[in-house]
């Protein structure tokens, strides 16, 4: 897998985030899903921070008129930062102007309604020069790598070694034809490294079997450039996806995909943003252990209320609305999450 020739370095980022993240409704009818905060920083933060580590210097984000708050995040308030510093708050003061310092931040407003992620790289691709690699991120997900490389240093060895375009996998299970971009794997070159010989947005399982899918993440070469915002693949949804893109170059065998060493973290998902708060949270440094101490109670009162609750009769439905314990407890609320052959089981070993 060894090249040696030196490729140009990916110095500029297209993140798309003008979509209406109908995955978490209804929190983020008002607030961007962009901003909604994974522990102690908002989402694309770690995006960011994950190209900043990769040596990208320009990031371009593709908005829409609802999220003016990602502009304003990244973008100067003399005001604050004048009251902060007045108060004696010039630590934080200082913590918020790097946040603007992360790198050099380009806006551009997506034209048209949302229809699929090739649509907003396309209204941006004017600000990339015609022979620069570029980075593409999606907003909502980033992977845990704790002292390891990020993914965007992962995906800039594989471009580096190859001088292909590069895109981040996960292995994603069974039903991942379903859900994701499927890469079509040509050969396996080694350390969780393939070679594409097709890329595939959403193929089904019924068509292709293969537990390896792509998220967020993809370092592209210059040739992707004349494709984006042309390739129309006709989906169902009358959508058109990066996917369509990537495709074309993987079938002229100019596509390598790394399967990502780390954490994967999907805030686009209700379920899974609930998990990768819970992530960080015990990953913190300063309050890790605190938090792993609050969680293992509520665990605890959460289970002995569901065992005095089953003993008393009753189904978890019928029960759903009760307070449960307090203390810890009370961040555990509702019994839809209990199954039904849990309490069944529960009462068969009372009767033994």
């Amino acid at each position: 897998m060894t090249n040696n020739t030196k490729h140009r370095q990916p110095k500029k980022a297209i993140i798309p985030a003008a979509g209406f993240g109908t995955r978490t409704l209804p929190l983020s009818k008002s607030i961007p899903k962009e901003m909604l905060p994974v522990w102690n920083k908002p989402v694309i933060q770690y995006v960011v921070e994950d190209l900043v580590s990769a040596g990208v210097e320009e990031i371009i984000i593709v908005t829409s008129p609802s999220k003016k708050a990602v502009e304003d995040y990244f973008s100067e308030d003399e005001a604050l930062d004048t009251v902060l510093r007045d108060k004696g708050k010039g630590e934080l003061a200082d913590d918020l102007l790097g946040l603007q310092n992360l790198a050099k931040f380009v806006f551009v407003r997506q034209h048209g309604a949302p229809k699929g992620n090739q649509l907003p790289v396309a209204n941006a691709k004017y600000l990339i020069e015609p022979d620069e690699p570029f980075f593409v991120m999606w907003a909502d997900d980033f992977f845990q790598t704790g002292e390891g490389k990020s993914r965007c240093q992962q995906l800039l060895d594989v471009y580096n070694q190859t001088g292909n375009s590069a895109i981040a996998l996960i292995d994603a299970g069974p039903d991942a034809p379903d859900r994701y971009a499927i890469p079509i794997i040509d050969k396996e070159l080694g350390n969780g490294v393939y070679h594409l010989k097709d890329f595939l947005e959403k193929p089904g399982r019924d068509k292709v079997q293969s537990p390896l899918a792509s998220v967020g993440g993809f370092v592209l070469t210059p040739d992707a450039l004349p494709l984006i915002g042309t390739i129309d693949n006709h989906h169902p949804s009358g959508e058109t996806f990066m996917a369509d893109v990537i495709g074309v170059l993987a079938r002229a065998g100019k596509v390598d995909a790394k399967l990502i060493d780390g954490k994967f973290q999907d805030g686009g998902d209700i379920f899974k943003y609930a998990t990768s708060v819970v992530d960080l949270a015990l990953a913190d440094k300063k309050q890790g252990e605190a938090f792993l101490g609050y969680l293992t109670d509520a665990i605890k009162d959460f289970r002995m209320k569901v065992q005095s609750d089953v003993s008393e009769g009753g189904s978890p439905r019928e029960k759903r609305d009760r307070p449960v314990a307090t203390g810890a407890g009370d961040a555990v609320r509702g019994w839809t999450n209990i199954r039904k052959s849990n309490v069944e089981q529960t009462k068969a070993n009372e009767r033994k």
